[in-house]
């Protein structure tokens, strides 16, 4: 009977062997691939940022709205995070999904430590974050934002602006209570060890600069933002005017709250979307100074550098959606308008700057442009794209 139970392990082995020696790579390296998300269809498209083109579609993801992306440290698996709570493990030369977990009911975003040995969530339903292994998505903590309210009962809030930060440390804000948090991610306590109270009236999203410096939040019924300096936590959180004492400029409906992700932030400066408001705020961020604003065709959504910082591509909100501005830093001004049809959005470009894709729901396309001549190489055929992440990403604190 022993002999027959080995044999059989044995055949199992072999066909397990055979079945993974059989299938094939979507490339023979990671560094080239990137993901579009999908959002209406539930599913993500790997693409070749090389070549320009699609190499597999993997489907019946669940809900992707509001989804965001990252990658494990050696660019082979990409997580998804997802309204619905689910997050997903997917193998990204293979294009398979390895492992799933139900992190909550109503997630907002998520980030991977330092080291890349956990994940973590934010969720608006429950109000908490989790703490996960990455290699198992295991939930090894839960933590809850519960705070004090006016009556002093204890209430649960909303988490927002979750990112990565150096030495290990997560950061996020309480929606509802108007706080910041920092957790240890080292196991086994994953301490909450700092909680920095009324730092503002409903923060709604945060971002971590790219050097891992400063983690920002913004606040959605304030005409400031703060700053942390996570070199010198001992002074908390401060206040950073959004206003421009030059300008006083006339208030557009929201058509949407844009994300902290989308600001732009370059040679020492930041340039921040206004909500309601046609233009971006630049600072200066070594001492948060305000350099004055920029009008902009629409109210902008995301901000992003080139990757050589010469210019800030934009997209709009609203009626105006249909559009991508250019700003030259080196001249100081809008240089481009270039028209690609409605539901212009996300921008991401290669790893060195040479292309950049531009989702356009509405057509649903990724156009591929070439970021000097601006000129089309490319209409990726994508269903309602939404957010572009490419695997260089892995390698940036606060994505």
């Amino acid at each position: 009977m022993k002999n027959i139970g080995k044999s059989l392990l044995f055949l199992l082995s072999f066909v397990i062997a055979s079945t993974l020696v059989m299938a094939k790579p979507l490339a023979t390296g990671t560094g080239h691939l990137g993901v579009i998300i999908e959002r209406n269809a539930g599913s993500v498209v790997i693409v070749d940022n090389i070549e320009h083109k699609i190499l597999k579609r993997v489907s019946g993801l669940g809900n992707l709205s509001h989804a965001t992306i990252v990658y494990s440290k050696d660019e082979r698996y990409f997580y998804t995070f997802q309204r619905d709570g689910w997050i997903n493990k997917v193998d990204i030369l293979y294009g398979e999904v390895v492992a799933q977990v139900k992190a909550g009911d109503n997630a907002i975003g998520g980030a991977i430590s330092q080291d890349g040995k956990y994940i973590s969530v934010s969720n608006y339903k429950p109000g908490d974050i989790k703490i996960i292994d990455s290699q198992t998505l295991e939930i090894l903590k839960v933590i809850p934002a519960t705070y004090e309210g006016g009556t002093g009962e204890s209430l649960q809030s909303r988490t927002v602006g979750l990112v990565d930060g150096p030495e290990n440390q997560f950061y996020f804000a309480l929606m509802d209570a108007g706080e910041i948090w920092q957790v240890d991610a080292h196991p086994p306590e994953f301490k909450v060890v700092h909680k920095w109270k009324d730092v503002g009236d409903y923060p709604y999203d945060a971002l971590l600069t790219g050097n891992g410096r400063y983690y920002v939040a913004g606040f959605l019924r304030s005409n400031w933002v703060v700053q942390l300096d996570l070199w010198n936590l001992e002074k908390g959180p401060q206040k950073v005017s959004t206003l421009d004492p030059n300008l006083q400029s006339p208030k557009v409906p929201m058509y949407k709250v844009p994300h902290l992700s989308g600001w732009g932030v370059t040679n020492g400066k930041a340039y921040v979307p206004m909500i309601s408001e046609e233009r971006l705020m630049i600072y200066d961020v070594n001492d948060w100074s305000s350099q004055g604003s920029i009008k902009t065709y629409g109210t902008v959504v995301f901000a992003v550098p080139r990757p050589d910082g010469k210019e800030i591509w934009l997209t709009f909100a609203g009626p105006k959606n249909d559009t991508l501005q250019i700003y030259d830093i080196a001249k100081g001004k809008i240089t481009k308008k270039i028209k690609l049809g409605k539901g212009v959005m996300h921008v991401q470009f290669t790893p060195k700057g040479e292309a950049a894709y531009v989702s356009v729901r509405r057509k649903d396309k990724v156009f591929v442009l070439n970021t000097y001549t601006h000129e089309t190489i490319k209409e990726l055929e994508i269903k309602g794209p939404s957010g572009i992440f490419f695997t260089n990403r892995a390698h940036v604190l606060g994505l």
